[in-house]
């Protein structure tokens, strides 16, 4: 791929207190383990909101 990135990991903590003051409400988390041959198994939470 070539290109330099830099990514981290978000608790669930930091992701609630970011997005609560913006008016969002959390519907739910969706936590899945995916494996790919580039970057092997890794964790994933996807968080489903809803703008009141």
């Amino acid at each position: 791929m070539g290109e330099k990135m830099y990514s981290r990991a978000y608790t669930e903590k930091e992701v609630l207190e970011i997005f609560t003051p913006l008016g969002m409400n959390l519907l739910r988390i969706y936590r899945e383990v995916i494996s790919t041959k580039e970057f092997g198994v890794e964790l994933s939470m996807k968080f489903l909101f809803k703008k009141l």
